[in-house]
This record gives C-alpha cells, structure tokens and sequence, in this order.
C-alpha cells in the first residue's frame, strides 16, 4: 500500500511483479500471488 504520489515505490513494486489490485482514497494497493513470486525468483 503507498501513496499516490509515491511514484518511485509503484515503479519497483510494478519491477518486482506486483500488479495494482484497487486504489483506496488516496493509497494505491499493489499484491503478487505466491506463485507469481515464485516464478520471479531465481534458485540458485
């Protein structure tokens, strides 16, 4: 959850996969599913 003028923020949550679920006032909610995450992640 960030601010709507927290730009920088949705950048790297939108990088990291994370995809905006619902915008409450004036707060911007971002999620990522578990197997979303998953497939981002690399094992080494």
């Amino acid at each position: 959850m960030m601010h709507v003028d927290n730009i920088g923020s949705e950048i790297v949550a939108i990088k990291n996969g994370m995809t905006l679920e619902k915008q409450v006032d004036e707060f911007k909610v971002f999620s990522i599913t578990r197997n979303q995450w998953l497939k981002k992640t690399v094992v080494i």
